[in-house]
């Protein structure tokens, strides 16, 4: 059965909602030359059912202290601390989780909201 779009309480902290939110960072440092982006804050979240959970999430990044060079899965705010003076950014994306497919995370859209 397909529900509705459920806003996710206190998303961040949230542990699923947040290994969402680091695979879609992975694919924008992949993505980015510069200093890797860590994750400062998961401003809002919401949940539906689907085939899996399709996550609608809005999260602000900000250049951390790391370096590009870091295995992506080590480029965690717990790890790395976002510069007082980087760049800073809030995307809004889509991520599909299917954990039974080859791919179980699917990014559907990924857009900067604030730049």
């Amino acid at each position: 059965m397909f529900g509705s779009r459920q806003p996710i309480q206190n998303a961040d902290a949230d542990e699923s909602v947040e290994a969402i939110v680091n695979h879609v960072i992975d694919d924008i440092n992949a993505e980015h030359d510069g200093a890797p982006f860590v994750l400062i804050r998961i401003v809002q979240a919401k949940r539906q059912l689907v085939a899996g959970l399709l996550y609608e999430v809005t999260f602000s990044v900000g250049e951390a202290d790391c370096t590009s060079d870091m295995d992506a899965a080590l480029v965690r705010r717990e790890q790395c601390k976002p510069l007082p003076n980087g760049h800073k950014r809030t995307y809004r994306a889509s991520v599909l989780h299917a954990p039974w497919k080859d791919t179980p995370m699917n990014i559907i859209s990924k857009t900067v909201v604030n730049n």
